[in-house]
């Protein structure tokens, strides 16, 4: 799924199935279930039970559901300008370890 959904709503997603976000500020809350998520630029991927919640920063964002799980989704849609700057970063982290990937010695600093 693309984030093609309103500022608010609630979700319902089976066991492993995944929802896509990308950018956009807001919230995600577990209402029932669990789900597995990850955000770029955050330096570990986190579990939210029932009734726990994370602030979405705007950047490339995949929850995943543990089992049968309902969502609350509030996302404002990102601007152009946080977008182009998502993509630069992961441009940039991507040319990083290609650079690593092609030197015997240490990368450069970019």
């Amino acid at each position: 799924m693309r984030n093609t959904i309103p500022t608010a709503t609630t979700i319902t997603l089976d066991r492993a199935q995944l929802l896509v976000l990308d950018g956009g500020r807001g919230r995600v809350r577990v209402l029932d279930g669990a789900a597995w998520l990850t955000e770029d630029g955050e330096p570990e991927d986190m579990v939210l039970g029932v009734d726990e919640g994370h602030a979405l920063h705007g950047a490339h964002t995949v929850i995943e559901a543990l089992g049968r799980s309902k969502l609350r989704i509030e996302v404002a849609p990102a601007s152009a300008a946080s977008r182009l700057g998502g993509w630069l970063r992961a441009l940039r982290r991507d040319a990083k370890e290609i650079v690593a990937h092609l030197q015997i010695g240490p990368a450069p600093s970019l």
